[in-house]
Order: structure tokens, then C-alpha cells, then sequence
């Protein structure tokens, strides 16, 4: 699934990036007042309490990297391959406290903020980390990837406009790295401009036919385009992990922080050759390799292949070992879906927003199940929340339509439907659904022009228009009989 005049674009892009150049500023300007490049003065490096109960490779990998730091405390690198180095075991929070010490000691280096902007976004602070991209980009403005990712974080936040300048500067940049097409895809869509997306999705899938991205998004957006099209279950529960690409930094991170066995098994996973993947898994398991990021390749790999239950197994696990793994939750989330498990999908989805509440995709998707099990009033809620969030799918606030239909809240209503009504003149059974709620509200006339106009679209669904139809013949009969005079026209 997937709207937010010209000088005050400008002028928010600008007050950006002087924000940024004011905040390196400072940084340079204390440097050069007080800084010992011996490292005199910089703090010991961040060790976990609880290192003892760390895989013993990756324990060894921390062990070897703080003492690098310690032999050097100067080295930006070090202090910078320490902070990735957390950020692979997942402990966030030294990861960002040693990549900010890199960031002091070398303030001209733009992979430090890069890396930090990726480990605040992965922490669901995306103001953060679009700040820390800014810093990046004022050092390295030609790199593509931060662009696209810097469009991933405004998009996160609801700001469409922004999202679309930083995704078109990454295509301009660099017209071959797929992120910032697959970003302008998505502000598409956000937009109900689907025959854009789709012309933009089907390219990727073509020169990529095995990226599972490529192939939810197009599906989705075909969908959109025609409610007739079928769209994988999976489409907004998708593993949000952003994919790599043609994106060197980030590679050289990988490199740096993962086996490269791992390296290799969510290649093969990203282009569906799951069966490979498993044994690779068990081998890398049997050798004592990181327990969460197996664990959930995985439940992954099983659940591409089918073998739902193994899947299941190894996220219990997991999430019995870490039950805040937000990748976890979101594979959960579907494996109940595929069950019919309503009731779980929501909780799980729940767990997700209260961890993520700028996660517009896990609100929608939580509306939906809620509505399917007839809940409509949380239902409303969700989706409200996540229109809010940015997530501006016109089958989503039909949806969004049809529960408070069922609440009988028709000022909403009619006024839901008339927006959709702009945009889409030509959808015949949003005309009906606003013909019904005029009708509840007394407007028979204005109704009754709704009716007209949905037959008018030679699209509307016949049982609707005759149900609509049947209801207003039946109120006009029983005015007729009280000898009531028309209602007060309530729907405008």
C-alpha cells in the first residue's frame, strides 16, 4: 500500500541542509578549539555487561575491535567499525555512542553519519535519522543512496513532497541504483497514481525478475490500479529491511560486520532460492552462528518454501529469546494471516505499532483484520492513524468507508466519500456508497442524484445500486404515508 506552493519546498530543503551545515559548523569549530588527535581525553569504548553470554565468535569479534579502540583511542575507524560491529549484534545504543565519537573525531567523513542514520532509522527515529543523512549529504552530496535513503526516512514521516525531491536527486545521481525508483514508486502510490508506479515497477522486475520487492510493489500497484487484480497476502507485512543494491557503503558495512555465508544466504533469499538457503542456514547454525539472525533466515526460508510450521517453530523461539525483534513480529504477523488467525495477527500488529508508531503499514494492516472480524470502531482508529502516518491508499480509505457505513457515522462518511469522489469521479460504487449515506442522513434528493451518477458510470455494482435503489423507494413510500414534509437536506 503505499498527499503530503514551490518557495516553501525550497525553503524546508534549504533550512535542512543549513541545519545541517550550522550543526558541523559547531563540530568543527570545537574541534579545532580542543582537539587532541592522540585520543587523550576520549573516553574507554562502550563493553556489554554481558558479553559472557554472547556467540563466542561475535564475542571475539567485540573483544578484538574495543581493543583496537582502546590501543588508539584518535582512530575515527576504529571507533566507527566498533559502532557497526554493535549494531550487528543488535545493541544499538553503543552502536550510536561509538559512531558519534567517530563523527567528533573525524567531522569530514560522511560514512559516519551514514551509519548512524541507518542504526536511528532501524530504531524507528526517523527525524534522527534524517538529520544524520543531512550531515552525510553536506559532506558527500553525490552519493545516490543517501538520497534514497534520506527519501525513506521523510516518506516514513508523512512528508510526500520530500520524500519525492530526495528519491528524483538519487535518480539523478544515479539513474541505475534502483532506490530511489523503487521510492518515487511508492510516493505513486501514496498518491493513487498507479499507472505511474506501474510503469516504474515494471522496468525493475524486468531487469530484476527475481526481487521479491519489485514483485510485491508491482503487484500492489496493479491492484490499485485494478481492484481485480489479485495482490500477494504478504504485500503490507513485507520485511521492511531496506535491500542493499548497488549501495558500496553499505556493503563495505556488511562485509565488515557479518559471515559472509549470511552474506551470501539473504542474496539467495532476496531472488527466491529459498531451498538453497536452508542448508547453508543449518551449517552456519551447527558452527554456532549469530541465534537471531538464523533464527529468523530461517523461519524465512520456511516460510518461502511453504513449510509453515517450521517457520512457526523457529520464530517461537526467537521471539521467546528477544519479543521485541520488530522483523519477527512482522513474519509472525503473516504466518498467523496465512492461518486465519485474526485475533493473533492483530495482537501481534499491535505490538508493533506500540514499538513503531510511525509504522503507518502495520496500522493499516491492523484496521483491516480488525474490520474483517467485524470490529469496526478500533478498525476506525487504526485507519485514521495511519492516513495520518502518510498511507493514502485510495482502497484503503474505501475501506476505511465501508466500516464507518457499518458505524452509521455518515457526516464522515459523506465526507470521506466526496473526497475520494474528486479524485475518482468515475468510481461507480463510491457514488452508491455516498447515494446510501445521504439517504440515512434525509437528503433523498441528493441521493438520489448519487445514484444517478454511479449508474452513470456504467461501473457501479448492480446488487449495491439495487439495494440503494430499494431504500429509497421505501422511504419515499413511508413519507408519503406519514405526510411528512421533505427533510432538511443534511448531505452537504
Amino acid at each position: 500500500m503505499s498527499t503530503w506552493p514551490i518557495p516553501e519546498r525550497h525553503a524546508e530543503e534549504n533550512g535542512l541542509r543549513l541545519r545541517a551545515a550550522f550543526a558541523l559548523g559547531l563540530t568543527l569549530a570545537g574541534l579545532a578549539c580542543g582537539r587532541q588527535p592522540s585520543g587523550a581525553g576520549v573516553r574507554a569504548p562502550p563493553l556489554p555487561a554481558n558479553l559472557a553470554e554472547f556467540d563466542p565468535r561475535a564475542a571475539a569479534r567485540i573483544r578484538e575491535a574495543v581493543a583496537k579502540v582502546d590501543a588508539e583511542r584518535g582512530d575515527a575507524r576504529a571507533w566507527a567499525d566498533l559502532g557497526t560491529l554493535y549494531f550487528s549484534e543488535h545493541l544499538k545504543e553503543p552502536a550510536l555512542e561509538c559512531l558519534a565519537v567517530a563523527e567528533r573525531l573525524d567531522p569530514r567523513e560522511p560514512k559516519w553519519p551514514y551509519r548512524a542514520a541507518i542504526v536511528q532509522a532501524q530504531n524507528g527515529a526517523l527525524e534522527e535519522a534524517g538529520a544524520a543523512m543531512q550531515r552525510s549529504i553536506a559532506l558527500e552530496p553525490n552519493y545516490a543512496p543517501s538520497h534514497a535513503r534520506s527519501g525513506n526516512y521523510r516518506f516514513g514521516l508523512g512528508d510526500l513532497d520530500g520524500a519525492e525531491r530526495a528519491y528524483r536527486e538519487a535518480i539523478r545521481l544515479d539513474a541505475s541504483y534502483p532506490g530511489g525508483w523503487v521510492g518515487l514508486a511508492r510516493v505513486e502510490l501514496q498518491r493513487d497514481q498507479a499507472a505511474e508506479a506501474v510503469s516504474i515497477l515494471e522496468r525493475l522486475s524486468r531487469e530484476d525478475p527475481d526481487s521479491r520487492t519489485f514483485r510485491q510493489l508491482l503487484a500492489s500497484a496493479r491492484h490499485q490500479l485494478d481492484p481485480n487484480t489479485l495482490v500477494p497476502s504478504d504485500s503490507v507485512l513485507a520485511d521492511e529491511e531496506a535491500q542493499v543494491w548497488n549501495d558500496p557503503w553499505e556493503h563495505e558495512t556488511r562485509a565488515f560486520t557479518r559471515v559472509p555465508t549470511m552474506l551470501e544466504v539473504s542474496e539467495l533469499l532476496d531472488h527466491g532460492r529459498a531451498a538453497e538457503a536452508l542448508p547453508m542456514l543449518e551449517e552456519e547454525r551447527a558452527h554456532g552462528g549469530d541465534p537471531t539472525e538464523i533464527g529468523l533466515l530461517l523461519a524465512t526460508a520456511h516460510e518461502r518454501l511453504g513449510h509453515l510450521d517450521d517457520a512457526r517453530r523457529e520464530l517461537a523461539t526467537l521471539l521467546a529469546r528477544e519479543p521485541d525483534n520488530l522483523r519477527a513480529l512482522l513474519l509472525q504477523a503473516r504466518l498467523l494471516d496465512d492461518a486465519g488467525d485474526l485475533a493473533g495477527v492483530v495482537r501481534t500488529l499491535e505490538r508493533v505499532t506500540t514499538l513503531q508508531p510511525a509504522n503507518g503499514g502495520a496500522f493499516a494492516a491492523k484496521a483491516g483484520k480488525l474490520a474483517q472480524m467485524g470490529q469496526h470502531e478500533p478498525a476506525v482508529v487504526a485507519w485514521r492513524r495511519a492516513l495520518e502516518l502518510g498511507v493514502r491508499d485510495y482502497e484503503l480509505r474505501a475501506s476505511l468507508g465501508n466500516s464507518l457505513v457499518t458505524l452509521r457515522r455518515w457526516p464522515e462518511a459523506i465526507e470521506l466519500f466526496q473526497a475520494m469522489l474528486v479524485e475518482r469521479p468515475d468510481d461507480g460504487d463510491v457514488w452508491l456508497q455516498l447515494a446510501l449515506a445521504r439517504l440515512r442522513s434525509g437528503a433523498l434528493d441528493e441521493a438520489s442524484d448519487a445514484l444517478a451518477r454511479a449508474r452513470a458510470t456504467g461501473n457501479a455494482s448492480p446488487k449495491l445500486d439495487k439495494n440503494v435503489e430499494k431504500a429509497l423507494e421505501e422511504t419515499r413510500a413511508r413519507r408519503a404515508q406519514s405526510g411528512a414534509p421533505p427533510a432538511k437536506d443534511g448531505g452537504r
